[in-house]
């Protein structure tokens, strides 16, 4: 599947309440020009995209990602986001 980056969200870093520091982490809106989609990438996703090898625009094409909760409302704007693991 291919699809094309449209967004990227950090989520804010901080520290935990055991005092770890919590990294800031992406996650990407991917779209087919029609539906979009969040995805939850992994480590090497991250690397790419504090890279910038992954940015809003690039295609991505992925096999293997596993969607969780994908549900769209045609009464909302998108209904629901559905997100995809890559």
């Amino acid at each position: 599947m291919v699809l094309c980056v449209s967004n990227i969200f950090w989520t804010p870093g901080g520290i935990s309440e055991d005092g770890q520091p919590i990294e800031p982490h992406p996650e990407l809106e991917l779209t087919d020009g029609w539906y979009r989609l969040r995805a939850q990438v992994d480590t090497a996703m991250v690397r790419a995209t504090a890279r910038g090898t992954i940015r809003v625009g690039r295609k991505i094409g992925f096999a293997g990602a596993k969607v969780r909760v994908c549900i769209f409302l045609p009464e909302y704007d998108g209904g629901q986001q559905g997100y995809v693991t890559i």
